[in-house]
């Protein structure tokens, strides 16, 4: 779970992973709610669906097509899962 929102090099807090997950979690609470009171359209879904899986799959081929090597989370580390 640490690796959700820190960062790969220095283990500290990384701010875009923070905002990132701040907003999945609150997206995910606006769907539920609207999805529970009946009011959820199919638009509004699709939207929450594309930003929140496409967003990492945008990121992944920026890697690959940028050039640069997409980084192994949480490599060596190996000790802290226990």
């Amino acid at each position: 779970m640490k690796g959700l929102i820190t960062g790969f090099g220095d283990g500290k807090a990384s701010l875009s992973k923070v905002v990132m997950l701040t907003g999945h979690m609150v997206a995910s609470a606006v769907i539920g709610w609207q999805a529970y009171k009946g009011s959820l359209n199919f638009d509004f879904y699709l939207t929450y669906i594309c930003a929140s899986y496409g967003a990492n799959s945008t990121n992944k081929a920026i890697s690959v097509l940028g050039g640069r090597q997409p980084e192994k989370a949480d490599e060596g580390k190996k000790e802290d899962e226990s």
